[in-house]
């Protein structure tokens, strides 16, 4: 498995986006968080609590119901957007709420919970182009889902070899879904971006 990590800071004061890898012989995780509250630096703190606890319970023999359960249970003293990634031998598992997007070699398998999603779906159903519409429309950041008061959705797909999947914030997709879409994405011209918003995630390369 070929793995690439990004977090840029955008025109923003202070990043709440926060990402979490981890690799056992029988399976990892990849977590990505968008956080958001008025008070930035109480809330980056306690996000940072909060991945930190949540990634103490999982050891080598924790299934992927126990690491959800684990996620349900603990603490929510923040608002964020939040996907997080159970990679199984051949099997990919999904879990979601808010808008962090899941790719699978340039097409979106995860949904935007919120109004401006909401709204475009009701005519369309290519989840790409949904996801294309989404970034100009007036409601894009109008979250009806979040982690804090909300369960998430979960999805599951098989890997084969070769599979890309991109995990990403929406300040990121918002830039970069043309290229993610389009299978031009690179993590080494990321630093050439110029990012409104904070943009982190993971590239992935299954083996």
């Amino acid at each position: 498995m070929h793995v690439e990590a990004f977090n840029f800071q955008g025109k923003r004061s202070e990043n709440l986006d926060a990402i979490k890898q981890i690799h056992y012989e029988d399976f990892s995780i990849f977590f990505v968080i968008d956080g958001f509250n008025k008070k930035e630096s109480l809330a980056r703190q306690q996000i940072e609590n909060f991945v930190e606890e949540l990634f103490t319970l999982v050891n080598p023999s924790t299934s992927s119901s126990e690491f959800i359960t684990n996620f349900k249970q603990l603490d929510k003293s923040f608002n964020a957007s939040v996907s997080f990634l159970w990679l199984e031998q051949s099997k990919c598992h999904v879990s979601f709420c808010g808008d962090c997007r899941v790719y699978l070699n340039g097409n979106l398998k995860t949904v935007d919970h919120t109004q401006a999603w909401k709204m475009c779906s009701r005519r369309i159903v290519d989840l790409n182009v949904i996801g294309e519409l989404c970034i100009s429309h007036p409601y894009q950041n109008v979250l009806i889902k979040s982690m804090k008061n909300d369960e998430c959705e979960i999805i599951n797909f098989d890997l084969q070899s070769g599979d890309e999947i991109i995990i990403i914030t929406d300040g990121g997709w918002q830039q970069l879904h043309h290229k993610i879409t389009g299978r031009l994405f690179n993590t080494a011209e990321l630093c050439n971006e110029t990012f409104n918003d904070n943009a982190s995630g993971y590239y992935i390369k299954s083996d």
